[in-house]
Formats: structure tokens, C-alpha cells, sequence
């Protein structure tokens, strides 16, 4: 039996087994990807050298880690219908994976883009959140996990409890653009899935025109920092603010700042040129 005719017979078996979603990612998993991949293949066969294959084509594709392994765990499971385990490594232990791995792209607002994309931001449902991680730099979860009892407003600053590095709980000044936006929200500020949240930021871009590659809900955190220290913030001040568990993490964002640091320099040896020539 070859893989294909082994998957159509999982597939039947899981259909009375499972929820409908659950089945139909089942089905999204064998058709685009095992099926051209490895689905004329005996079952007898498979050998671990044709599982990574497999695996490394999916880190080239760019997918997601958490799919990868859906897509690693069916395989699996059908091989294990058959009474076969698969004999790949997991493809999130393999270096040479992730290698051939694209990363991620992520770039922050540019001040052309501020002004078009805030105005979109009054326009769309649910943009309040959007403003609220321009001018904070929290996370996304940590700002859909916010409750009125993380404000505090006698201190102008919101408190963070989960965080997802080791800096544990932080404070993050309230920003005087957000301030009435937080404020009359009994229990739970946010109370939107995450899906939901990256939906209303893809239309606020669309709104505005500005291109979205590169451009998920984290880029509001990278716009917060570069803007923090366009104003004159320095990293230690702003590594405290988003969480950062060292300052090699946080000093990434100065390469965003490059062409405005050319101008510094530019603006720096102007002035001693003019007081030469005084």
C-alpha cells in the first residue's frame, strides 16, 4: 500500500472519530502536503532519509513552527496505521532545518506611516488595542490579558504580570495618547482572540496603504521602541519597559535608527565646520 491510499484510509477512520474542523485539518495536511510530497511511496519504504526530506521542505516553505508539527504528527499517524513509525528526526531538533528556514520579517512603522495608520486605527473596530500597543511596546498577549486591576492610574503606569521572557512582572508608563482609551473598562480590557486582534490590524494597514509583509501586530512593538528612542530614550530605560531579559535583544532595534543616526553625525560635523570658519 502506498502512502496516499494509507492516508485515504486514516482520513475515513478519523472522519468518525474526531470534530469536523479536526478532520478537515486532517484533510488540508494530507492533500497539500503529504500527497506531492511523499504519496506514491510504498508505505515499506519510507525510510528516515525520505522523512526529513519532507520536513525540510516544509521549513523552506517558511510555515510555522506549530504546523510543522501537525503536519510531522499526521504522517506519523498514518505511517502508524499501518504498523510503521516514522523514522525522521522531529524537524524542530534538526539544525539543518533550521537553516534552510527563512526568518521572519518584521519592520516598524516609518514616520510616514504613523500618522496614516493611527487615523485608520479611529476608523476600524476594535482599533483602540491598536493604539494601545503603538504606544506601549506590550506584546500581544500581554495586552489581551490585560484587566482594569493592571492599570494604575495614580502612577500613570500599567503592570504586567505574565511575561514571556525572564524579566518577570514590569511596569509600563501609560503614555499620555492612550490614557482616556484605557481608562471606563471594567474587567477585561481586550476581550478579543488574538486571530481577531491581527485581523483588525490587517485592515487598519489596508486603510492606511501601507503594504503589509513584514507588517504582523509585532511591528507596533518595534515602532514603540524606535520611536522611544527617536525621542531620546536610552536602552536600559527602554529594555525595562519591554521586558527584555538582556540588552543584546533590545539594542536590535538600533538598527532600525540607522539613517537617522547618519543625520546626527551629519548635523554634529556641520556645526563644528561652521564654528571653524566663525
Amino acid at each position: 500500500m502506498n502512502i496516499k491510499d494509507a492516508a485515504g484510509a486514516w482520513l475515513a477512520l478519523r472522519e468518525k472519530q474526531v470534530s469536523r474542523k479536526t478532520y478537515e485539518i486532517g484533510v488540508l495536511a494530507v492533500r497539500s502536503r503529504i500527497i506531492p510530497a511523499v504519496g506514491g511511496m510504498e508505505v515499506e519504504a519510507v525510510t528516515r532519509e525520505n522523512c526529513e526530506i519532507y520536513l525540510t521542505g516544509l521549513y523552506r516553505d517558511g510555515l510555522a513552527k506549530n504546523t510543522i508539527r501537525l503536519y510531522y504528527l499526521t504522517l506519523r499517524l498514518i505511517l502508524a496505521g499501518q504498523g510503521r513509525e516514522a523514522p525522521a528526526r522531529e524537524a524542530w531538533q534538526n539544525p539543518k532545518c533550521h537553516e534552510l528556514r527563512p526568518a521572519k520579517e518584521v519592520r516598524p512603522l516609518d514616520e510616514n506611516e504613523r500618522g496614516p495608520y493611527l487615523r485608520a486605527c479611529e476608523q476600524v473596530e476594535g482599533g483602540d488595542l491598536l493604539k494601545v500597543l503603538l504606544y506601549s511596546g506590550l506584546r500581544k498577549t500581554e495586552a489581551l490579558n490585560l484587566t482594569d486591576k493592571d492599570l494604575d492610574f495614580k502612577e500613570k503606569v500599567i503592570k504586567v504580570r505574565n511575561s514571556k521572557s525572564n524579566a518577570g512582572r514590569r511596569s509600563v508608563p501609560i503614555a499620555q495618547a492612550i490614557h482616556e482609551t484605557l481608562r471606563n473598562r471594567p474587567g477585561r480590557l481586550f476581550p478579543i482572540t488574538g486571530g481577531q486582534a491581527y485581523r483588525i490590524h490587517r485592515r487598519a494597514l489596508e486603510l492606511a496603504g501601507i503594504e503589509h509583509r513584514g507588517r504582523g501586530l509585532h511591528c507596533l512593538r518595534h515602532t514603540f521602541a524606535v520611536m522611544f528612542l527617536d525621542a531620546g530614550g536610552d536602552l536600559d530605560a527602554l529594555q525595562k519597559i519591554l521586558g527584555h531579559s538582556s540588552i543584546t535583544v533590545t539594542s536590535g532595534y538600533l538598527k532600525f535608527r540607522a539613517p537617522r543616526c547618519h543625520d546626527v553625525v551629519d548635523r554634529i560635523l556641520a556645526s563644528e565646520a561652521d564654528a571653524r570658519d566663525a
